[in-house]
C-alpha cells in the first residue's frame, strides 16, 4: 500500500476491464492473481468544486503501482494568482500625482486622508443649511422645546399631585415650530420662570428644588419632595402613603406654573405670526 495519504482506494469507483490496462510482464513473478485498481486523489474539476480524480493504477496483490499522467486542475483562486494582475490604483489622487511619480510617505497619505474628511464633511454641512435654512443655535433651540415634552412626563410621574394631568401639549409645540420662532423668543420660552428648566440634564439635576424665600438667588429642597421621593441624597425616604390633594406641594405648584406660561407664550406668538400672514385690502373712496 503507498504511504501517501491523499491516496484513496475505492472498490466502489472501480471499472471493468482494468485488468488489461497493466501489461503482465509488469506484474511480479510471484504475483497470484493479476489485477487492476484505480487510485484516486483529491482534486477539482472546471468548475473549481472539490472532487477526485484517477491519477494510476495499481495490483492489489503484488502491489505493483503504474501512475498516469496527471495534471492537477487549480481552482478559481489559484488561477487568479498564476495571472498577471495589474496594480491597483491609489483611492486618493491628487492633480500632481501621477503613475511616475516617486511614491508618497505615510504622512502624505495621512495629510491627504484628513483633507478628504474635512471636504467632505464642510460639503455634508452645506447641503444640510440648504435643505433646512437656519442656524445651529435655532435647531438646538427646537430640540430643547422638543424635549420639554420628557420632563413634564417624569414630572407627572414621581409628584403624585400631577398624576393623570395633561399639563404639556405636545400639538401645541409642533404648531409653534411650525411658524419658525426667533432665537430670542425660544431663549424666552427655555428659560421660563419660577425654575428656569431650559434642558433635560438642568431638571433631572434640580427636580425638586424651589427657591428659598430667606435667601435671595438660593435655592433648596422642597421638604415633602425630598421626604417622599428616592434620591442620592435621601436614601431613606417615606413612601407616598397618604397624599392630601388640598395641600399640593410647592415644586408642583411650580411645575403647573411653569407649563401654563410657557403654553401661554407659544400661543401669544403663534397668534402674532398668523396676524402678519393677514393681507388688509385698502378700498380707495
Amino acid at each position: 500500500m503507498s504511504q501517501d495519504l491523499n491516496v484513496v482506494y475505492s472498490i466502489l469507483y472501480r471499472m471493468p476491464y482494468l485488468d488489461n490496462q497493466i501489461p503482465l510482464e509488469d506484474h511480479q513473478d510471484d504475483c497470484p492473481d493479476p489485477k487492476a485498481i484505480r487510485l484516486y486523489r483529491r482534486g477539482y474539476d472546471k468548475r473549481g468544486n472539490q472532487t477526485w480524480i484517477a491519477w494510476g493504477l495499481e495490483c492489489p496483490n503484488c502491489k505493483v503501482v503504474i501512475k498516469q499522467p496527471y495534471k492537477l486542475n487549480p481552482t478559481r483562486k489559484q488561477r487568479d494568482k498564476q495571472l498577471v494582475i495589474t496594480p491597483k490604483l491609489p483611492k486618493l489622487l491628487s492633480e500632481e500625482t501621477t503613475f511616475n511619480s516617486v511614491p508618497r510617505t505615510k504622512e502624505e497619505i495621512e495629510n491627504e486622508h484628513t483633507k478628504r474628511r474635512k471636504e467632505m464633511k464642510r460639503r455634508a454641512i452645506k447641503q444640510r443649511k440648504a435643505l433646512n435654512p437656519i442656524t445651529d443655535l435655532e435647531a438646538k433651540y427646537q430640540k430643547r422645546i422638543k424635549a420639554l415634552r420628557g420632563i413634564y412626563k417624569k414630572d407627572c410621574k414621581l409628584c403624585p399631585g400631577l398624576q393623570g394631568k395633561k399639563i404639556w401639549d405636545e400639538k401645541l409645540v409642533d404648531r409653534y415650530l411650525a411658524t419658525n420662532p426667533e432665537v430670542d423668543d425660544m431663549h424666552e420660552i427655555l428659560y421660563w420662570p419660577p425654575l428656569y428648566r431650559a434642558n433635560t440634564k438642568h431638571a433631572n439635576k434640580h427636580r425638586g428644588w424651589i427657591p428659598d424665600p430667606e435667601h435671595r438667588g438660593y435655592w433648596k429642597w422642597d421638604p415633602e419632595y425630598l421626604k417622599r421621593v428616592p434620591s442620592k441624597f435621601n436614601h431613606s425616604y417615606e413612601p407616598i402613603t397618604m397624599y392630601d390633594p388640598n395641600k399640593p406641594w410647592k415644586f408642583e405648584k411650580m411645575v403647573i406654573e411653569e407649563a401654563s406660561g410657557r403654553m401661554e407664550a407659544m400661543e401669544a406668538s403663534i397668534r402674532k405670526y398668523e396676524a402678519s400672514k393677514i393681507k388688509v385690502k385698502v378700498t380707495e373712496s
